[in-house]
């Protein structure tokens, strides 16, 4: 009897050493739940040069409505009613010049007729014009936006092995591309800065415009749209406007090579921007 109660003892202890080992490994190898990694942000310094000078500068958001006028100052604003007072519009009192937006680029001139289109579009009562109005403040946004990007980028300085400078013009010519494809003005000067060549390639409006022109003629055909004549003859006023200002923004691509007797084939200076070619009295914006 005491010899069978000692058998049981020893076998209860055999099991319960057992089954601590197989909760020890238990724990030593699982601790839960899978999760995946927590993801712990961290700048890292290299010596990686930048691929323009300004090109640490972050593009601005779009600009609202609301901050418009103040962007605008000193010029003046003023309330508008079209088509017996059914469209209500908050208007510039004098017209927009391309000196006045940024690099003379014509940026705030598309903001400002998707400002204008956003204003007409809350108050037509027709949802299909309405939806068309909203579609043309988009696409001017959209362009506004290319603008915006384009002109964070510039390169200046002496060309790299890195072909830093081929970089910017990629990007450059991707943004401007959205609204006139190909225009690029190379030109060519000597180490005292006289002009050698000037050269000019041909362009096709872009994506981003043929988009819009083709909003526009939807609008246009619109039966609902006859009933504002007024407010049609402004959109189309801005939209000979955004078009003229998007086939003039081009690619300026400019190089100093030297020349003490015959020039070298290999430019010393670079300068890669956007440029507006339009005269900065051009107007950017209708009138009333």
């Amino acid at each position: 009897m005491r010899s069978r109660l000692k058998l049981h003892c020893k076998a209860l202890f055999t099991a319960a050493g057992f089954s601590g080992m197989v909760l020890a490994l238990t724990f030593f190898f699982y601790d839960g739940p899978l999760h995946p990694p927590e993801f712990i942000p961290s700048a890292q310094a290299t010596d990686e040069k930048p691929l323009a000078s300004e090109q640490s500068k972050q593009a601005t958001s779009p600009t609202s409505e609301s901050s418009l006028e103040s962007l605008l100052k000193p010029t003046q604003w003023a309330n508008q009613s079209l088509d017996g007072n059914t469209i209500r519009l908050r208007v510039l009192q004098s017209p927009l010049t391309l000196a006045e937006t940024s690099q003379q680029s014509g940026l705030e001139a598309f903001e400002y007729a998707a400002a204008l289109y956003g204003q007409m579009a809350r108050q037509i009562p027709s949802q299909t014009l309405s939806d068309q109005l909203t579609a043309l403040q988009l696409k001017a946004q959209a362009m506004a936006q290319s603008i915006r990007q384009a002109g964070t980028l510039r390169f200046e300085g002496r060309p790299t092995e890195d072909m830093a400078h081929l970089q910017v013009r990629a990007l450059l010519a991707n943004h401007l591309g959205q609204l006139h494809a190909g225009s690029q003005v190379t030109a060519r000067y000597n180490q005292h800065g006289q002009l050698l060549e000037e050269t000019k390639t041909s362009a096709q409006p872009g994506k981003a415009l043929l988009s819009y022109e083709g909003s526009l003629r939807d609008l246009l055909r619109n039966p609902d749209a006859a009933r504002y004549p007024e407010t049609l003859r402004f959109i189309q006023q801005e939209s000979a406007i955004l078009a003229q200002l998007a086939r003039h923004l081009t690619l300026r691509w400019d190089s100093v090579h030297y020349c003490p007797q015959e020039c070298q084939p290999i430019s010393t200076e670079m300068r890669i921007y956007m440029q507006q070619t339009l005269p900065a009295d051009t107007l950017a914006s209708a009138t009333l």
